[in-house]
């Protein structure tokens, strides 16, 4: 209760110092996950690094657990931020209040971001696709099934070499907007970051034509122990994939209002809230 009153009583603040932040959620417990499947190959991506051996300049260090018959793509850093403050509240039983968040964030933008806060979860048997979204304060938590997406892949003789694999190149246009990927035979697993797969081997590296997006691995392991791939046994709504697309516009353009908070003056008096988000709303998928 005392951590619930902290908490509520920093709204106002917030409320009054950004006209439209989107209030991330509160920390996942860790201990509320259960394993689906047994990981082989980890597969660490650098997302929008401005030095690749430099996890500070990234804008997120992400991971691909690729499991026997599944995989999960998710966002290392705010594990590691979760995990960290659940261990932080074992140790400090009956404190007033908790951190938000601990650990190495790199450079991305305060608030909630999409990509920072869902998992992608492949179900190879069941040929399908599951997104999990842990949406900001106020708004329910959800997630949407599809078919693992087709991608109309044209290949290239051209060929890098990235965290030490050989890797060729393809191109394909998804969802609006054009990508050039590179792929190694060398792990022959029709899979990549996010959605992205439907090449002869492991996606290294993939980035649109304007560079908002881009993923780069920075080091594979092969396992040589049983690992858990595991995922939240959290609350989750839900919905299809146009009224998420929509969702999520609308939380950048209008959170206040779909989270149900009253933006206030100084004076405590309600005015309407402005659309200038912080984190500018820039959507992998335009179509």
């Amino acid at each position: 209760m005392k951590q619930l009153f902290y908490i509520l009583l920093q709204f106002p603040l917030y409320i009054n110092t950004y006209a439209q932040y989107v209030f991330p959620p509160f920390p996942r417990d860790i201990s509320q996950m259960q394993t689906v499947d047994s990981v082989k190959i980890r597969v660490w991506y650098a997302f929008n690094a401005v030095d690749i051996n430099n996890q500070k300049t990234f804008d997120d260090l992400q991971r691909l657990d690729i499991g026997i018959n599944s995989s999960k793509y998710f966002s290392f850093f705010t594990y590691c931020s979760d995990s960290l403050v659940t261990e932080w509240k074992k140790k400090n039983k009956g404190a007033g209040s908790a951190p938000l968040k601990i650990g190495n964030s790199g450079k991305k933008t305060e608030g909630w971001t999409e990509y920072y806060y869902v998992d992608f979860f492949k179900d190879f048997t069941k040929g399908n696709l599951t997104e999990y979204a842990y949406m900001p304060r106020g708004i329910p938590h959800c997630y949407y099934t599809e078919d693992l997406p087709a991608f109309n892949w044209e290949m290239s003789e051209d060929t890098i070499t990235i965290a030490g694999y050989l890797c060729q190149k393809a191109t394909c246009r998804f969802r609006g907007r054009d990508f050039t990927a590179w792929f190694t035979t060398e792990i022959p697993i029709s899979t990549g970051p996010v959605k992205f797969g439907g090449l002869p081997g492991l996606i290294l590296k993939i980035y649109d034509s304007e560079k908002l997006f881009v993923y780069e691995c920075t080091k594979i392991e092969n396992l040589k122990r049983v690992i858990p791939l595991k995922l939240y046994t959290l609350k989750y709504n839900a919905i299809d994939l146009e009224k998420y697309r929509k969702l999520l516009k609308d939380i950048y353009i209008n959170y206040y209002k779909l989270a149900g908070f009253t933006r206030t003056d100084f004076n405590g008096n309600p005015i309407e809230p402005h659309k200038d988000n912080p984190n500018p709303y820039i959507t992998l998928e335009l179509e």
